[in-house]
């Protein structure tokens, strides 16, 4: 592993635990490594979903459509947000 590590703990029902650890004896290793697979498959799935998504966003569509004025940035009050009263 890589970087720095963190720890994670959390419940799982028994169900979960004793398959879990039926599969770390046939794999022969142990329930921590079993655990981190899952957890980067996991990732690895979520991560190819949340890619998609982010591509099928509509903001996307309307990048470079508008005009800026060049000057802009250097008006004293540009991006200064007013706050209602």
């Amino acid at each position: 592993m890589e970087g720095i590590t963190k720890h994670v703990q959390t419940e799982v029902d028994e169900n979960l635990y004793n398959m879990l650890r039926i599969i770390a004896l046939r794999k022969r290793m142990s329930l921590k490594e079993v655990m981190r697979e899952a957890l980067k498959r996991y990732v690895e799935l979520e991560s190819e979903k949340l890619e998609d998504d982010i591509k099928k966003d509509p903001i996307w569509k309307i990048i470079g459509k508008g005009k800026l004025d060049p000057h802009a940035s250097q008006d004293e009050t540009w991006g200064l947000v007013e706050w209602p009263e």
